[in-house]
Formats: structure tokens, sequence, C-alpha cells
């Protein structure tokens, strides 16, 4: 999977060869020539020649990844909407040429602000995940197998998630999920980067939520490997 966050009103997606010049967002080999090609979110009036896939409202993020299992890239944009509307993703399946089908919409939860693709109920299909600001919890978008997905379902998580990575906690061969959330002074009582961490049961569903106090907000990252051989974070 590959990612890049941008803060724009934009909607649609541009693929174009990276040769033309024009700046990456997220790259992969859209028509399976060997080469990287580029997508970018632009402004609906803007394409650069390049063809062009419109999107929902407020896009802030795209990633890649084949979604349908055919060896193309295929591109998920996550978008904010419209609040108090919530938000959604749109999925652009790859034809196999580097040209997509029309982008079909999903909903997730309210102000949603982070996206990952990770195959969450073990049959090795991505799965996707959103983390929801304003709703404070994560939407999990199961892979019918053929690029479509079902209904998401909503696994709460701590007060305003700003950031969200999946990895195998417990060492037991099952995706975990984990969140930090934002800092609110003003909140009753104040929050500050409160991390959650969701264990997986490998069929889709997670465990009951774990919230783990820290000193401020932050980056979570993984630090590798302790003794016990499992992944750590870092804030």
């Amino acid at each position: 999977m590959r990612s890049f966050r941008r803060n724009l009103s934009a909607f649609t997606i541009a693929i174009c060869a990276l040769a033309v010049g024009v700046r990456t967002v997220s790259s992969a080999d859209c028509n399976r020539n060997g080469f990287d090609d580029a997508a970018d979110l632009l402004p609906q009036s803007l394409g650069f020649g390049a063809p062009t896939y419109p999107v929902d409202g407020r896009p802030l993020l795209l990633i890649a990844a084949d979604l349908d299992g055919d060896g193309s890239s295929d591109f998920v944009t996550l978008n904010e909407g419209f609040p108090p509307v919530v938000g959604d993703v749109s999925v652009l399946i790859n034809k196999g040429n580097g040209t997509f089908q029309q982008a079909a919409k999903y909903p997730v939860g309210q102000s949603p602000v982070d996206l990952i693709a990770t195959d969450i109920n073990d049959d090795g299909r991505p799965d996707l995940a959103a983390a929801n600001r304003g709703s404070n919890d994560v939407s999990v978008l199961l892979n019918r197998g053929d690029g479509t997905f079902t209904s998401c379902t909503f696994q709460p998580v701590g007060q305003s998630p700003v950031q969200l990575i999946a990895v195998d906690f417990q060492g037991d061969g099952r995706i975990d999920l984990a969140t930090v959330g934002d800092i609110c002074p003003s909140c009753c009582p104040p929050t500050a980067g409160a991390v959650s961490v969701l264990l997986g049961r490998g069929n889709g569903t997670f465990g009951i939520h774990c919230p783990l106090k820290t000193p401020g907000l932050g980056r979570l990252r993984l630090t590798g490997w302790s003794k016990d051989r499992l992944s750590d974070l870092r804030i």
C-alpha cells in the first residue's frame, strides 16, 4: 500500500506517467508495464492533460493497493465530506490497462482523517479501515474479493483519533489496529493524545479497545521488537 496525504478541496484523481513531471502524490504501476505511474489529487478544473476520475467531496488521502487480486494497483481516496454529513471512501478499480472504473462510494464515520488497506479478516485480501475524528471510532470495510466492500462496522476508540496503524501486536498472525488521539484541552476531562489499541480476532472483528495514557500528541511509530519478539509502539 502506498499513500500520501494532502489537505486540498479536490475532486478528481489525475493519472499520469512520472516522466511528465507532475508532482507525485501516490505512485503505482497502473498499466502493468513495469514502470511506476503517478496519481494526484487535483481541483476538478485541472488535469494537465492526464486522464481524470471524479471522486467525492474534499478528499484528504490517496492510497494504492491491489483490491481485486488481478495484479494491478487500484486507488482509494478518503473523503472528509461536508460536516455534519459523514465522510466516505471512493474506490477506483483498475481495468488492467491503466484506466479505471467509475468510483464506488462507501460511507465511513464523521470527519475521517486517516485510511489504511490491510488484511483484517485473514483471507488474503486487503480490507479498509478509517479513523474518524468526529465520531471517535474506526470504520472497518471488509473486501469481498472483487474490489467491492461490505458496509462498514464501527469500533469505538479514544477521543479525536488522528492517526491509524495496523500491526500484529500479539504475535498471533492477526492484524491489530492502533490510533492516537488529538490534544483537546477544552474537553471535559481534557485529553492529551491517548492511544487506543484494538486487538484483532482474525475474522474482521476486534476485542475490547485498550486505552493507553500518553504524555501528549505525537505520531505512532513501530520500534521493531523488544526481547519478547513482539512489535512495540513509540509516540
